[in-house]
């Protein structure tokens, strides 16, 4: 996926606002929840795509108000020391291994500590987001979904696969909020 491509599926995974004052969501709420579903093309972003799209995406995009579950991501990328630091998990920091391009989370402020492995690449990183987006999405206004379990564990069963295999599973357990 690219990030021209994440930014237009992530925008179409924002939950109806009808649905979210329907459950007495303030508008200042509502607001702040579209929000976190849509990112804007940066005044001075390039118009060519590099070979990265995760990168392309924190590099040309303004994410300032993106949310996906506990994922944050920065305004630029740091590539300082043996990872790029591209975001948060939670408080945790969300890096690139720029030699295997996977994705990972270590712990802050242990940095180094590695405590998921995220995604085998951006690209696999940007489509398992996708998923996520789509279904914490529902769950913002679906109760029945929200409480469904088997439902966050088939959910956190695509992320995996989309993200490269099993080794990501657990990070997209925590990220879909299985119990």
């Amino acid at each position: 996926m690219t990030a021209n491509q994440f930014a237009e599926a992530l925008r179409v995974c924002a939950p109806p606002a009808e649905k979210l004052r329907q459950l007495g969501v303030s508008s200042g709420g509502i607001e702040r929840t579209l929000a976190g579903y849509f990112s804007k093309l940066r005044p001075d972003s390039s118009t060519t795509q590099g070979k990265e799209p995760l990168i392309d995406l924190i590099e040309n995009y303004d994410l300032s108000k993106v949310d996906i579950g506990s994922i944050r991501f920065d305004s630029i990328v740091e590539r300082t020391g043996p990872k790029w630091r591209i975001g948060t998990f939670a408080s945790d920091l969300l890096v690139v291994d720029p030699q295997s391009g996977e994705i990972q989370v270590e712990e802050f402020p242990s940095a180094g500590h590695l405590l998921w492995e995220c995604a085998e690449s951006g690209s696999k990183f940007l489509d398992a987001l996708v998923l996520a987006a789509r279904f914490l999405g529902c769950c913002s206004w679906d109760v029945e979904l929200y409480d469904d379990q088997a439902a966050h564990k088939r959910v956190a069963n695509e992320c995996t696969i989309a993200a490269g295999g099993d080794r990501y599973r657990d990070f997209y357990l925590v990220l879909c909020g299985c119990d």
